[in-house]
């Protein structure tokens, strides 16, 4: 196996040793082994690469074609999965599902994830969580952030930004895979107080987030006359 894990495409049959979503350097890594004969388990390796790529999650993969082996675990179908030494999946089973039983997962790994947050809670994370202005213009300018206003609908529909996209704070879990893992997520509000709640979120779900201190009144006093003019020409 390379010293440093590739960014493999989605899809696609998976090689021994290989880490799923590398990129969240910051969330546990889980231990799969995929039980079972070459065939079965290649197409199994291939939707489970395509069912899990949008979660918040590491998962180091690998093969397992001994049957002797297989039998003195009790897995009893072929192929079956095996996460973090326990019997997770068995058969052939649909990308659909294997997508909700990662979830349903997660969903019993978040306060766990939160509690591990808090405890490893530091200056350094303290200033991270953090964005002002001017490093977030030109963050975004770069095309390293993407902006979310999480305002409820009808502020945003009242009076809104040039730039950025808006997803409504409780709207948000259900439109996770409109945000781009290779970018810093900056989230915004009027001031910061949901933008810091948004960003923690974001946070936990293995998201790069910070929110924006200054808060989008900070931006409409910010970007007035010729410094309005020149960003929205930096940024089109």
């Amino acid at each position: 196996m390379p010293d440093t894990p590739q960014q493999f495409d989605a899809c696609h049959v998976m090689d021994e040793g290989e880490i799923l979503n590398p990129q969240l350097a910051g969330l546990p890594l889980h231990e799969a082994v995929l039980y079972g004969d070459r065939i079965l388990t290649a197409k199994f390796s291939k939707r489970l690469s395509c069912a899990i790529k949008h979660l918040p999650i590491r998962v180091q993969f690998a093969y397992n074609h001994s049957t002797e082996e297989a039998i003195e675990r009790g897995i009893a179908k072929d192929p079956t999965l095996v996460l973090d030494g326990e019997i997770f999946l068995e058969g052939l089973v649909s990308a659909e599902e294997i997508t909700e039983s990662f979830e349903r997962f997660l969903e019993g790994k978040t306060m766990t994830t939160f509690d591990d947050y808090l405890r490893s809670f530091d200056y350094d994370e303290r200033k991270a969580m953090k964005i002002q202005l001017p490093e977030m213009f030109e963050l975004y300018a770069a095309g390293k952030a993407q902006v979310i206003d999480i305002r409820f609908n009808e502020e945003y529909e009242a009076w809104h930004i040039g730039f950025g996209e808006h997803i409504p704070l409780n709207e948000l879990p259900d439109r996770l895979d409109e945000l781009d893992k290779g970018k810093t997520i900056v989230t915004m509000c009027p001031h910061y107080d949901r933008a810091e709640i948004a960003r923690l979120f974001l946070k936990l779900k293995g998201f790069e987030a910070r929110y924006l201190t200054d808060g989008m009144l900070g931006i409409v006093d910010y970007l007035r006359g010729d410094r309005a003019k020149n960003y929205m020409e930096k940024i089109r």
